[in-house]
């Protein structure tokens, strides 16, 4: 089931079927939630009909979209600090590559204050990928003793987010990856790197 899934959840739910696990109401909602997440609401380039019947078939089994979309917004709900943090974050795009490529930097003293309250790099992604012209979004995270990470996203068409985290050992999907750099080189210098080998990906993909 591997190669033709959209999600996880979806390899869970076939081998559950083949195997004959017994999946109580819980297991089913986690399942669903996570194929919705993994496939962008069913709309992700790997959403087959199979994901799609996958859902329709856990509905039928009694979960509720609904409830389950509800519990999402909830989760996503934000403090007043944290809808202004957001604002600041926004005002720090940068915009490279003929605004091609748009990326954020959190530095470590902002990861310490707000990340129990909500993740700051998630904060500005879907509003980076919102931007006309841009192809690709990268967030920053920079943390003590020198280790920075990447997350990086895609919008439909440009299918190298896998590929420019590998280029620094991570990996991930087409359309959503991530790395990790441990000490050595300094930001400016990865944030450099990262920089040329997108654009070369957008260059070669473009081509």
């Amino acid at each position: 089931y591997t190669p033709e899934a959209a999600a996880t959840g979806e390899v869970i739910y076939e081998l559950a079927g083949e195997l004959d696990w017994s999946l109580n109401l819980q297991a089913k909602e986690f399942i669903a939630t996570a194929i919705m997440a993994d496939s962008l609401g069913l709309i992700s380039e790997g959403a087959s009909s199979r994901t799609i019947h996958i859902i329709a078939e856990l509905v039928d089994q009694g979960v509720s979209l609904a409830r389950l979309e509800q519990a999402r917004r909830s989760m996503q709900k934000k403090s007043p600090e944290i809808v202004a943090y957001k604002g600041r974050l926004l005002e720090r795009i940068e915009y490279h590559a003929d605004q091609r490529i748009a990326l954020i930097t959190i530095p470590w003293n902002e990861i310490e204050k707000y990340s129990h309250q909500y993740n700051p790099s998630m904060l500005a992604i879907d509003e980076m990928r919102m931007v006309e012209k841009v192809a690709v979004v990268i967030a920053f995270k920079l943390y003590p003793n020198g280790r920075v990470t990447g997350k990086i996203r895609a919008n439909y068409g440009f299918n190298i987010a896998d590929k420019l985290a590998e280029h620094f050992g991570g990996g991930g999907h087409v359309y959503a990856s991530g790395f990790r750099v441990t000490g050595g080189r300094s930001f400016d210098e990865i944030k450099s790197d990262t920089l040329a080998k997108a654009t070369e990906l957008l260059d070669t993909l473009e081509q």
